[in-house]
């Protein structure tokens, strides 16, 4: 018998070869079924799982992959041939081909995926012919097993909830691995570009609000000083998809908010890095527009901005009006707006009433934001109920009171009632 302490590695002996029994305690499997070993499959009896499968490690270089017609020992190139066991066909949701068309759909795979899938192929057997051959077990293949092969690249971590204000970049960190045994960078997926392609690069793809960018690290061999590599991802409020890839897309195609030229060219690379995938859920707010809104009527312009602080409450309120048939004289305006949840609660309301001199050289009249605390029933209410959230704003002068229809964009005379603002939500840069 030849393996390491527990199994970990296990490689044939000259001797004695590789023994059945080796692979099943490497593997932590009771059955001694080549096929099944081979197959990565579960042991089934009389309906129940008795022995499950899935406990073939996909990083270590040895393992049994699908190459019909070979019985004898696979050497580097038959497993680099058959992208050591990795699904790389069309729709694999590893690599994608063209220009920012071709990003999207890799994300969206990888999105919906949870990850880059780098998806594992094990043989099937007599049962499954390709082309009229078979894809043999053979327990040769486990010759120099590692069931602690390690991806070649990881990220610290793949789900994170921010709760604190994000205000510009956060640092996301790729780190080479130790334990690697795969050439990633012979698999076709990699190779197979024409002489077009250009120098792959690493970068770094966020999606935020179904909209792609691409965040290029010149350097094409990161790691060559140092075993980690730091990218700035310029996260937004809610989920944040990021997957770290390789791409010989031309910088100068990117501009400085990761956004592709509209024509820019459709044959460059994408190709997503295993183990490199990560949400980042922000759910704090800082500096968020619940609603910044202009509209016009009788010639004249009134917007609203209303914001929130990270803490859940209203921060402040700035209405202001420009009008056209400015006379150069006073004028005493109020702006009102309230809050609730649903129909019952009214969480903070309040009016702010200025008057203001009307400037006949820019017509504009701003009166004084509404801070925070002279909000009547003021109350923090949780960031994830924000769909829930309703308002109401309107304006009064001297005698009349005109009230927005969040609905049509316009300013009525009558009360149109409270309007949900989910819908209007934005983030302000």
């Amino acid at each position: 018998m030849a393996h390491t302490t527990n199994y970990a590695i296990i490689f044939a002996a000259p001797e004695s070869g590789l023994e059945v029994l080796e692979v099943a305690r490497s593997l932590g499997r009771t059955t001694l079924d080549v096929g099944t070993l081979c197959g990565d499959s579960d042991v089934v009896r009389n309906g129940v799982v008795v022995d499950a499968g899935g406990k073939i490690n996909k990083w270590a270089k040895h393992k049994p992959v699908r190459l019909p017609d070979k019985t004898d020992s696979l050497s580097d190139a038959d497993l680099a041939g058959v992208d050591y066991g990795f699904d790389t066909g069309a729709g694999a949701g590893i690599s994608e081909r063209g220009g920012a068309a071709a990003l999207a759909s890799l994300m969206s795979a990888i999105i919906s995926n949870g990850g880059a899938s780098w998806n594992y192929l094990p043989p099937r057997g007599m049962n499954h012919p390709v082309q009229g051959r078979h894809e043999w077990f053979r327990l040769l293949d486990f010759d120099g097993y590692n069931r602690n092969a390690k991806p070649p690249f990881r990220v610290a971590s793949h789900g994170t909830v921010i709760d604190e204000p994000v205000n510009g970049y956060l640092d996301s960190v790729i780190r080479a691995t130790a334990d690697v045994e795969i050439d990633i960078t012979r698999m076709k997926a990699f190779v197979a570009p024409d002489a077009e392609s250009g120098q792959m690069n690493l970068a770094c793809v966020v999606r935020n609000a179904g909209a792609d960018r691409i965040f290029i690290l010149d350097n094409p061999d990161p790691f060559s000083d140092s075993d980690e590599v730091f990218i700035p991802i310029n996260l937004r409020d809610g989920a944040n998809y990021c997957q770290f890839i390789y791409t010989d897309i031309d910088p100068a195609e990117v501009d400085a908010s990761g956004v592709i030229d509209v024509e820019a060219g459709e044959d460059y690379n994408f190709i997503a890095l295993p183990d490199c995938y990560q949400v980042f859920t922000v759910s704090a707010i800082m500096g968020a527009v619940l609603m910044n809104a202009g509209w016009a009527i009788g010639g004249n312009e009134y917007f609203f901005k209303v914001q929130l602080q990270p803490d859940g409450y209203v921060g402040a309120i700035t209405p202001k009006v420009a009008y056209t048939n400015a006379t150069g004289e006073d004028v005493y305006v109020q702006a009102h707006a309230s809050f609730r949840f649903r129909e019952e609660v009214v969480l903070q309301s309040d009016s702010v009433g200025a008057t203001a001199y009307v400037d006949p050289e820019d017509n504009l009249i701003e009166l004084p934001s509404v801070p925070a605390g002279d909000f009547v029933g003021g109350s923090d209410f949780d960031m994830s109920e924000l769909a829930d959230l309703e308002v109401k704003l309107w304006w009064t002068w001297g005698t009349k009171s005109r009230y927005f229809n969040f609905a049509t964009g316009q300013v009525v005379a009558s009360d149109p009632g409270y309007m949900t603002i989910s819908r209007f939500f934005t983030t302000q840069n």
